[in-house]
């Protein structure tokens, strides 16, 4: 049962650390060009309050 328990933490943690992998790191923001952004993002939105 323990090393059952050993190699699904390990495929967790390799998981993990593979899709760490993907996110790039960037030291300032940069402009994204109006045509780059998905569909409907830029779109206006409307917001509610509850009481």
């Amino acid at each position: 049962m323990r090393k059952v328990a050993a190699a699904v933490a390990l495929v967790v943690a390799l998981g993990g650390a593979l899709g760490a992998c993907g996110i790039p790191e960037e030291a300032k923001p940069r402009t994204v060009d109006d045509r780059d952004v998905p569909f409907g993002l830029l779109d206006a939105s409307t917001t509610t309050s509850l009481p």
